[in-house]
């Protein structure tokens, strides 16, 4: 069996120490750039594969972030994993996704192999809270951790002004006119509910008791995706006097809405106006274009990856909340 390369043999051939070698491997300002290009050809032609796992441990960095959610299959999470790239591009890091199908206990579990075992240098979450135990280990060992879409004390969070994006869509339903409105949102799950989800239907409350409307309709689907829309527009179709609709549970779930009131003879906007969530790029691409609010998702994943690259400097950075903005089209 022909003998493995070691950083000795490295060493030897160039002429210099296995810690000068080290210091090339690990792109050390240190080192002329003559010496640097010497020693890589030479690891080159010597076919040298560092041992990156080892030059890890050795340095307490990975240069690997964690990325988790319950699942990256959303426009939502696309999106912010976007946000996230973009800054990714010009630095050395590298992402890990990881998705936890909803699972507490995997949650739990994968949390805290990450901080004790340092496989990654910090971590984002998309949405999953981790449970009071695991909080207090994130601070116990100052593992640098970002959570998008919740606000938890003492966690750096990224967050959107959920009450206020369903406020306005459903004030703004109700001053054209629409005074028999529903809310379309993900249904509320017991012992936990996601912040937006809850955010969503205060706000909607709130503009109808403000408004001084009080028989209005709530419908809760099981997820975001295109089929909820689909049920929840022959749902709503049985409340023959709705002619306003807020779609919180995002714009995949308002545009399954959207096709199946075709189906139905249901005009949109004449017969019921109809209005998003999220602002996603298909959107535009419906017929009629769709009414929306939009919350800057691309910037939240920027963002987030900008407030965990603070930790890794030790600093201690504040919250970030976005504020939404009503995108008016064609459906309301």
């Amino acid at each position: 069996m022909k003998r493995k390369i070691t950083i000795e043999d490295i060493a030897k051939k160039s002429g210099v120490t296995t810690a000068t070698v080290s210091l090339v491997i690990n792109n050390h300002p240190r080192i002329p750039n003559t010496t640097k290009e010497k020693i890589k050809k030479i690891m080159q032609d010597l076919n040298y594969k560092p041992n990156t796992i080892a030059r890890a441990l050795a340095r307490g960095k990975t240069d690997l972030i964690a990325i988790m959610s319950i699942s990256f299959s959303a426009w939502y999470e696309m999106t912010l994993l976007k946000g996230i790239e973009k800054k990714l591009m010009n630095t050395n890091f590298s992402m890990m996704q990881i998705p936890t199908y909803g699972n507490k206990t995997r949650e739990k579990e994968i949390i805290k192999d990450l901080i004790l075992s340092k496989k990654a240098d910090g971590l984002i979450s998309f949405s999953v809270i981790p449970d009071k135990e695991t909080i207090e280990l994130i601070k116990e060992k100052k593992f640098p951790f970002v959570i998008i879409g919740e606000k938890i004390n003492g966690i750096c969070s990224v967050y959107f002004d959920d009450y206020k994006g369903a406020y306005m869509a459903s004030e703004y339903l109700i001053k054209k006119g629409r005074k028999n409105i529903a809310i379309i949102n993900q249904k509320q799950v017991k012992g936990w509910t996601a912040r937006d989800v809850k955010e969503r239907l205060k706000g909607f409350i709130a503009a109808c008791k403000e408004n001084k409307i009080f028989d209005y309709k709530i419908i809760e689907v099981e997820n975001v995706y295109f089929e909820d829309g689909v049920k929840s527009c022959i749902e709503i179709q049985k409340h023959k006097k709705i002619n306003g609709v807020f779609c919180a549970a995002g714009d995949n779930v308002a545009i399954g809405f959207l096709k199946q009131a075709k189906k139905l003879n249901i005009k949109i906007p004449d017969d019921i106006a109809l209005v998003g969530y999220d602002d996603a790029e298909i959107a535009q691409a419906v017929t009629p274009e769709l009414t929306t609010i939009r919350q800057p998702v691309f910037d939240a994943g920027s963002q987030a990856f900008l407030l965990l690259k603070e930790q890794f400097n030790k600093k201690r950075p504040e919250n970030k909340i976005f504020r939404p903005e009503i995108v008016i089209r064609e459906s309301a």
